[in-house]
């Protein structure tokens, strides 16, 4: 079986990414031959050649090669503009998938999706779209979610960003398939922390907190940072750290305001900006806080878990999902500093606590969030249906 799959983020090697890449791998292991388009040579192209699958650059112009809604927030002329420019580009696409002879084309968001439209419409060959978060965006988001032949969810949550008149005809299509991670990577916690902890300048005696995540507003690090002033007082020894990348003006503005809030209130955080190695933060931590305004899913909420660290989440759309409130993790509302303050106090002061969610969240992690069990679930409704296409009709 030849696949296909398309990201147009060929900067990014966040967990969307890693996620496609884990599934290409995967796949290849178990006979399929899967092939990763993108739109340049960069950090997807690089995390693929190192997980040995093979690339396939379709070169996206440049007027199309902009991220963190500034499409969206242009003028209504530039607008037409880029649709051609997409149009075109989705010809390109089509052509590529038409040359590697593939079966199966897989849309890693949105946009790729809205990139594989030409294939899908000219040759019916079917359209996977992995629904992962994000929300819809008028006309243009309406046309194109109707395309896919299948739709696949990271969480029961996902549904929400579907336009709710079109729910009916499309989640029939559509099942859940929650990512999974190779556990092994995250194998508990390190013994050398202290050494971790100064590869990146942070304090060692430190009550540590993690967050990480792309730095944009739905991230909700801004709520971190205001609940680490409120729970600072409770807890002396309790410093922030903050991983992500900042790509994009949105994001770049985003990071001033975190910044400047830090400097205002003289908080003890340290911004490490993007970090490839976040098994090795979750090591340096002590605990791990989700604290965004919309996550459908949260890979890197798993990934703490499979490093043995307590972790704290937000109930933002999904991301609840991940973990049992009080067994694995610790629910909190969006929004809420002060909520999530007292949480983070009450692990820093509960050793038992933390031992006991941080075994939890593990086993979790062990037992629902493998690998195996997310490429298992794919390939089983990629085979499913096939047989049902090969089912004679009945007179």
């Amino acid at each position: 079986m030849r696949i296909a799959l398309y990201d147009d983020r060929h900067f990014s090697a966040f967990g969307a990414q890693r996620v496609m890449v884990s599934l290409a791998t995967q796949l290849k292991s178990r006979g399929w031959e899967p092939t990763i388009i993108t739109g340049a040579i960069g950090s997807l192209s690089a995390l693929a050649d190192e997980a040995g699958v093979a690339v396939h650059i379709v070169p996206i112009p440049r007027q199309l090669d902009i991220y963190s809604g500034e499409a969206l927030r242009a003028p209504f002329r530039t607008k037409l503009r880029l649709a051609r420019f997409a149009l075109r580009y989705s010809r390109e696409i089509h052509l590529a998938v038409k040359a590697l002879r593939s079966d199966i084309v897989f849309a890693n968001a949105l946009r790729p999706l809205l990139y594989c439209a030409v294939s899908r419409i000219r040759t019916r060959r079917p359209v996977v779209w992995f629904l992962q978060g994000g929300r819809s965006f008028g006309l243009v988001s309406v046309v194109a979610v109707t395309l896919p032949y299948r739709i696949m969810m990271v969480s029961q949550g996902a549904a929400k960003a579907l336009p709710r008149p079109l729910r009916p005809l499309l989640l029939p299509r559509a099942f859940v398939n929650s990512p999974g991670i190779d556990v092994s990577r995250f194998a508990g916690r390190s013994a050398d922390r202290e050494q971790t902890r100064q590869r990146w300048g942070l304090p060692r005696e430190a009550f540590l907190v993690a967050g990480v995540g792309s730095i944009e507003h739905r991230k909700g690090f801004d709520v971190l940072l205001r609940a680490l002033d409120l729970a600072r007082d409770r807890v002396p020894n309790l410093h922030v750290v903050i991983a992500g990348s900042t790509r994009g003006a949105l994001a770049q503005a985003y990071e001033r305001e975190l910044l400047a809030l830090a400097r205002r209130r003289a908080l003890p955080v340290s911004l490490l900006g993007w970090v490839d190695d976040t098994a090795g933060l979750m090591a340096a931590a002590d605990v791990f806080v989700l604290s965004s305004r919309q996550e459908r899913f949260g890979l890197v909420t798993v990934e703490a878990m499979a490093s043995g660290l307590p972790v704290i989440v937000t109930r933002a759309d999904g991301s609840e999902e991940t973990i049992i409130d009080g067994e694995s993790g610790l629910l909190v509302e969006p929004e809420d500093p002060s909520a999530l303050a007292d949480r983070i106090v009450r692990l820093a002061t509960d050793s038992t606590l933390r031992a006991n969610l941080a075994a939890g969240g593990r086993r979790r992690a062990q037992e629902h969030y493998t690998l195996d069990r997310f490429v298992d679930r794919f390939i089983a409704e990629m085979e499913r249906d096939q047989r049902m296409k090969r089912r004679p009709r009945s007179l």
